[in-house]
């Protein structure tokens, strides 16, 4: 945790201010902890997947009001660089995005995704399922389109101040122990174990914010953009 604070704190100096507006630039950058104590030292709760609305109509809004950014616009690269740099940290994803400020009762769910694609590794997770509905009847679920190391969304919500919520899965392969009652024998298998990554942070614009986690780290910044005055 030291040496996160030092790397940000280095960071932070050369941070550069920009003018306020009605639209958001928010940069984010997400890292896992390369420590495998730290998995086994957690009690990890049982997941039952992300809490967001990642229906086909919302991700045809998202895409009408959010604009990706290039990474000729990002301003955390060094950053990124620094943690990089360390055989501690992981990046599993870098990105940055325009979009409006929006309240409670409209703001959109941003996916973000990145790390490895397990979806070879674990064909198993990508199958569809069976369930019964609110009515009784059963219906076939369809399996997960992506099975990466980091998947969800990232939401900004604006009011009095600026809200992020972070709804994210982190996957990581764990050899679990399984011993058999009949013979006694113990027996090993690999397993893909998701580890949520649900928080909520009020915030402020133009500073860089960090959200801790035991198994990643989440740097992001978001930043008021100058509305372009229209000529006279």
């Amino acid at each position: 945790m030291k040496q996160l604070l030092k790397i940000f704190s280095l960071f932070l100096l050369g941070t550069p201010l920009a003018y306020a507006g009605p639209d958001y630039k928010v940069e984010i950058i997400i890292f896992a902890q390369t420590d495998d104590q730290t998995f086994f030292s957690e009690h990890w709760p049982l997941q039952d997947g992300l809490q967001g609305d990642a229906s086909p109509e919302k991700a045809q809004e998202q895409t009408a009001k959010f604009r990706l950014l290039p990474t000729s616009d990002f301003t955390l690269s060094q950053a990124e660089k620094l943690l990089a740099s360390s055989p501690r940290y992981e990046i599993l994803s870098h990105m940055a995005w325009q979009q409006p400020g929006l309240a409670e009762d409209k703001a959109l769910n941003m996916p973000v995704s990145g790390g490895k694609d397990y979806r070879d590794s674990y064909p198993e997770r990508m199958e569809s399922r069976w369930e019964v509905n609110d009515q009784g009847a059963i219906i076939e679920v369809p399996g997960p389109k992506t099975l990466n190391e980091l998947d969800g969304s990232v939401k900004l919500v604006l009011g009095r101040y600026l809200h992020i919520y972070t709804d994210l899965i982190f996957r990581k392969p764990v050899i679990v122990e399984r011993l058999d009652e009949e013979t006694q024998e113990l027996t090993e298998t690999r397993t893909l174990f998701d580890i949520p990554i649900q928080s909520h942070r009020r915030m402020r614009s133009r500073e860089l914010h960090y959200i801790d986690h035991p198994m990643a780290g989440i740097l992001i910044e978001v930043t008021p953009l100058e509305t372009e005055k229209e000529p006279s």
